[in-house]
């Protein structure tokens, strides 16, 4: 670091990071990410080894934890990578390969890998900060966070009955901590759904959906990222169950909030605009599902690899419609 930090210093600077942690967790990432790119330029790292138990080191690994985290939510995975990969590097060196700062930084940077379709790194990633969280806090929400993360790559792997066992396992740990109205057990429930629902078991996601929708709404209010998503989850299992016109007004609903809340070009905005084409071609509603196919393919192909599944989806259907036509 260019100087060192007094302890008032970095308390107001931590001060600063909460700020910026609840603007995200209030759906507000554009005052967010102004904080976290103002403290990343104040916090560099030190490349002294004495420093390791410097807390300036750590904060400067928070910081950029929480901004690789909003940058995932933004759907810039490139700039989340990064950053993230980034600050695993630097805790490696600093702060040490087998401190929580480290398995944080894997845990983080796995996620990341999964969107970008690294399953393989992603798996890498888990590995070390598994046995770390398991060491430090073996029933915490370390390990439940773990388990949310390992249940969803394995969904991205298609391995639904064995995320299933994880999902269910991470989530009895978050009711264990929290009670049931938790946000994380929200999320914890979510993603149980997208498990669920890819088994084909429709009213039992349909149900999770739907708890997490109230206990998010409770929290943040209607115009939130994970209740629009979470609608956007609820109308595609409504589809699937053959309930077309409940699913139509879902898709549109979450579509509204997405767009306010994420943009026109965002992967989870895209997400349910690919679903709501599907759901028009099924109708006959030709027209309206290629233009919808075209702005999915036209918003995602800068922004994510060519095997990312909405964006190959996106392609195949419009050339299907080609061939039709």
């Amino acid at each position: 670091m260019d100087r060192s930090f007094t302890e008032q210093e970095n308390g107001a600077a931590g001060n600063r990071l909460g700020t910026a942690r609840q603007l995200r967790q209030d759906g507000r990432p554009a005052e967010a990410e102004a904080i976290l790119i103002e403290l990343a330029e104040e916090y560099s790292w030190t490349a002294d080894p004495d420093a390791a138990e410097d807390s300036s080191n750590q904060l400067a690994f928070d910081i950029r934890q929480e901004l690789g985290g909003l940058q995932l939510d933004l759907g810039r995975y490139t700039d989340a990578e990064a950053t993230l990969r980034e600050a695993r590097a630097q805790v490696m060196i600093t702060i040490g390969g087998d401190s929580l700062a480290a398995a944080r930084a894997s845990n983080d940077l796995g996620v990341v890998y999964k969107y970008l379709g690294r399953f393989a790194d992603a798996r890498q990633m888990y590995a070390h900060a598994q046995p770390i969280f398991e060491e430090h806090d073996p029933a915490g929400d370390m390990v439940a966070s773990l388990f949310h993360n390992l249940a969803g790559l394995a969904h991205s792997e298609g391995r639904y009955a064995e995320g299933e066992v994880v999902s269910r396992d991470g989530l009895a740990m978050r009711i264990a901590l929290h009670g049931n109205d938790h946000l994380l057990v929200a999320a914890d429930t979510a993603a149980l759904g997208g498990l669920l629902e890819a088994q084909g078991q429709f009213e039992a996601a349909a149900g999770c959906f739907r708890r997490a929708v109230e206990i998010f709404e409770l929290a943040h209010g209607r115009r939130h990222p994970e209740v629009a998503i979470n609608l956007s989850n609820l109308a595609a299992v409504s589809e699937a169950a053959g309930q077309f016109t409940e699913a139509e007004k879902l898709y549109n609903e979450a579509l509204e909030l997405e767009r306010d809340l994420f943009g026109e070009s965002h992967p989870e905005t895209m997400r349910t605009l690919n679903n709501l084409a599907y759901l028009h071609r099924t109708a006959g509603r030709v027209d309206e599902a290629r233009e919808a196919y075209r702005t999915v393919v036209a918003a995602l192909a800068p922004r994510v690899p060519d095997d990312n599944p909405v964006l190959r989806a996106a392609r195949n259907q419009l050339e299907k419609l080609r061939e039709a036509s």
